[in-house]
């Protein structure tokens, strides 16, 4: 057996694929007001839904479904609105107590670096539990669905509950700050505390969900999953620490704050390439996965593609372009307008109707159609929103573009994981398929079918 080889395409490309496809989205595609968790969901759940993607019929991995799709959507658009933007200051040394007077006391940059950690923390590991709740096998009763949810949601409750009557405990500098007087004076003595308590309480609630999660997880002794929440939180919390040496006071020209969310980005592909490789694995031949047949199966399919896989694509769509549109407009001196949103909303209609069109022809019709034959129905799908959802959004960049030559090189910041990413997405289609075609032919190795289990899988049908 060539380990190196099976190691290669089970983690180095869907690590190295996954990389680069978030670290071209959490800089450089977001939502109007909703930060970058949504888009970097979606866009790594087609990601993640096209290498689990079977040879024929249902897929033999575990997280194979489109309810991934929405799960991850969901999950990192939760985090996405986990704000730590107060934290770099704290890895700088400088504690704000009034920011716009310019006031500060020092602070233990330490203290900063592992707020960033638990921030990501709970980042990822809040979407590694909503993740593996899309799985919906073995069978579980109703009450042990209750227990779950309720032990994830009544233990984010404790600890911020906790946070909030014990600050002391909690709170930096809660010797050398007056904390005390927020919730009758607020802006008393230490303006900026009451954003440090509600982040803080915040980071703190989602650490507990998190704990909840995986309590219930390792209770059941079922160590796939549990393994993969563990495995998204720490590595997520690695991927918001990692780089965040870009804020120190050494760099003080321009702005890289979009190099270090190209990095988490980046860091935190590479840990859900990790999950896919440790926790996706397919099942042997013979067992069931799905557990659905007949009429009732059918149905669930259905909803699984239009709730779980086209909902989110469809108003992530909507939501960027019509936000985008707008940065278009005023690139050509052209005000916002009741006009204007009616483009917006017939764009996202023409694309809307495209998507539909694509959702016909990946899923409901026969042969290679325009990518050709090494790229299966779920890779176009994939493929076509990667796309178009990344060029829609360079819209934002026109504003500054023209009279800003430093903005010029965030474009291509975003545009190097970008194209790396198309060029590792048919990398692994050419592989799978050669893979697929000798697995056919029966002039592969015979390892390949003994431990086929850890291989991309093949084309989709």
């Amino acid at each position: 057996m060539d380990t190196r080889r099976n190691l290669f395409d089970s983690l180095v490309l869907p690590a190295a694929f996954l990389g680069m496809v978030g670290g071209s989205y959490w800089a450089g595609v977001r939502m109007s007001s909703e930060g970058c968790g949504w888009t970097n969901g979606l866009i790594w759940g087609l990601a993640w839904y096209y290498l689990s993607a079977a040879p024929r019929g249902r897929s033999q991995r575990p997280y194979a479904s489109g309810w991934f799709v929405l799960a991850s959507v969901v999950g990192f658009y939760l985090g996405g609105h986990h704000g730590y933007g107060q934290f770099h200051s704290w890895v700088q040394g400088m504690f704000h107590l009034h920011y716009q007077a310019g006031e500060l006391v020092p602070i233990s940059p330490w203290l900063g670096y592992w707020w960033v950690f638990l921030c990501g923390w709970g980042w990822g590991g809040v979407a590694g539990i909503l993740l593996v709740w899309s799985v919906f096998r073995p069978r579980m009763p109703v009450w042990q669905w209750g227990v779950r949810t309720g032990l994830a949601v009544g233990m984010a409750w404790v600890f911020r509950t906790f946070t909030l009557a014990r600050p002391d405990l909690i709170m930096p500098l809660y010797d050398q700050v007056d904390y005390s007087n927020l919730p009758l004076c607020p802006d008393c003595a230490c303006p900026d505390c009451e954003r440090t308590v509600r982040t803080l309480a915040e980071s703190m609630m989602w650490l507990g969900f998190y704990m909840g999660g995986l309590m219930f997880e390792v209770s059941r002794k079922d160590w796939n999953k549990a393994g993969f929440i563990l495995t998204t939180g720490v590595g997520f919390g690695c991927a918001f620490t990692a780089f965040e040496w870009l804020h120190l006071p050494l760099f003080t020209t321009g702005s890289l704050w979009k190099y270090w969310e190209c990095s988490c980005g980046l860091l935190g592909g590479l840990t859900l390439g990790v999950c896919f490789c440790l926790f996706n694995r397919r099942v042997p031949d013979g067992l069931p996965v799905d557990q659905q047949s007949g009429s009732l199966r059918g149905w669930v399919v259905a909803a699984e593609r239009l709730v779980g896989l086209w909902l989110p694509l469809l108003v992530s769509f909507y939501m960027v372009t019509t936000k985008e549109s707008q940065h278009y407009f005023r690139y050509f001196g052209m005000e916002k307008t009741a006009f204007m949103d009616g483009v917006g909303v017939c764009l996202f209609i023409v694309l809307t109707t495209i998507g539909c069109f694509v959702a016909y022809r990946t899923f409901l019709c026969s042969g290679s159609g325009l990518f050709g034959p090494a790229v299966s129905r779920p890779g176009r799908l994939f493929l076509t929103s990667y796309i178009a959802m990344f060029l829609v959004s360079w819209l934002h960049t026109l504003d500054g573009i023209k009279d800003n030559v430093s903005q010029r090189f965030e474009v291509a910041l975003y545009a190097i994981p970008f194209l790396l990413g198309i060029v590792f997405f048919f990398w692994i289609s050419v592989r799978r398929q050669r893979f697929y075609s000798a697995r056919v032919s029966g002039e592969g190795p015979n390892d390949v079918q003994q431990d086929s289990r850890i291989r991309i899988p093949s084309q989709t049908e």
